[in-house]
């Protein structure tokens, strides 16, 4: 019952953040289909949630056939320190000790249920026709057990992000306007968020570039905070499949609400399929497969709305993961599916 009530007011917190947001100006950051597979370039608060140091490389084409459009590579890292470092119970005692107990470990003794650290960083770069956006940053989280089946983690990140105008890729009636528009800019970005998961389900909840507010101007509002929530469950059908429905909801005004609905079918924690809708845009296909404990990557296909599809042949997106340091030897994230 408790877990209930965590879940229901982390929800409201989170609809409530949504909601403030409606008072903020701006324009959505990068797209991602493949949002589910990491969401730590969404929410810092993920950071070190697996205890393996946990490296992903996507590449994203979006719109291809429409010049100028959108394209996105990113390469992202994160970590854990201090997991599983619980000490024994003197003597190999069969009882647990402190409020919650990881169980027995491979010696026959309890652990303690430790909070943990995590730190990681990020590099993003967008274009969209002749404006450029690279931002680099660092992050932190922290970790901590709630109850014996649930954790909680807060985080933040902070980099620079750098903007400019590739004005040698327009055409002007007048070259004056090149020394007007072919400018560039740099800002601190600052983002945090706060992450509810177990074995069953994750919610999240994140605010990124929430300086903005404060640094942008009336005819610059690129730098506009952005709030992300996004909510899972694990449905598991047998012991071999497993049903992953998942959300995202994505807003910064005046610009409406922005809805992904997704659902994936996992099998053997090794191969997936999946579909994916984005409210007004677009409708995905999306697969992976876990190679091996080291490597797995995915790859997903955008076909748009009928508006659309008429200019453009989709969007291509391609997500390569790898695990380092994975003592266990887990071959899919434990707590991100």
């Amino acid at each position: 019952m408790r877990q209930v009530q965590i879940l229901f007011g982390t929800l409201l917190l989170c609809c409530s953040l949504v909601s403030t947001s409606t008072l903020l100006y701006g324009q959505l950051r990068a797209q991602y289909t493949q949002y589910m597979l990491n969401n730590y370039v969404l929410n810092p608060g993920i950071t070190g949630i697996e205890d393996y140091l946990d490296l992903k490389l996507s590449s994203r084409s979006q719109w291809v056939g429409i010049d100028g459009a959108p394209k996105t590579i990113y390469l992202t890292g994160h970590t854990s320190l201090g997991v599983g470092n619980g000490s024994s119970s003197k003597g190999g005692s069969t009882q647990p000790q402190g409020d919650f107990s990881a169980g027995l470990d491979t010696y026959g003794k309890y652990r303690r249920l430790r909070p943990h650290h995590g730190v990681g960083g990020s590099i993003i770069y967008d274009r969209i026709g002749p404006f450029v956006q690279a931002k680099v940053n660092a992050s932190y989280a922290y970790h901590l057990w709630l109850s014996k089946s649930m954790k909680m983690s807060m985080g933040a990140s902070a980099g620079l992000v750098r903007q400019s105008f590739r004005a040698d890729d327009v055409t002007f009636h007048d070259n004056t306007d090149v020394v007007a528009v072919g400018r560039s800019s740099m800002r601190p970005d600052f983002s945090v968020g706060v992450w509810l998961y177990s074995k069953e389900f994750y919610v999240g909840a994140a605010a990124s570039q929430v300086l903005g507010q404060d640094m942008a101007t009336q005819e610059d509002a690129s730098f506009r905070p952005h709030l992300f929530l996004t909510a899972a469950y694990k449905l598991n059908v047998s012991d071999e499949l497993a049903l992953i429905p998942s959300v995202l909801l994505k807003h910064i005004a005046p610009v409406p609400i922005a809805l992904d609905v997704n659902a994936r079918a996992v099998y053997a924690n090794r191969v997936w399929i999946g579909a994916s809708y984005r409210q007004g845009e677009s409708f995905a296909g999306l697969a992976g497969v876990s190679l091996s404990h080291t490597f797995d990557v995915s790859y997903s296909y955008d076909f748009g709305t009928k508006a659309v599809s008429s200019v453009s042949s989709g969007s291509h997106e391609l997500v390569v993961g790898v695990r380092l340091l994975n003592r266990k030897m887990a071959i899919c994230p434990q707590n991100l599916w």
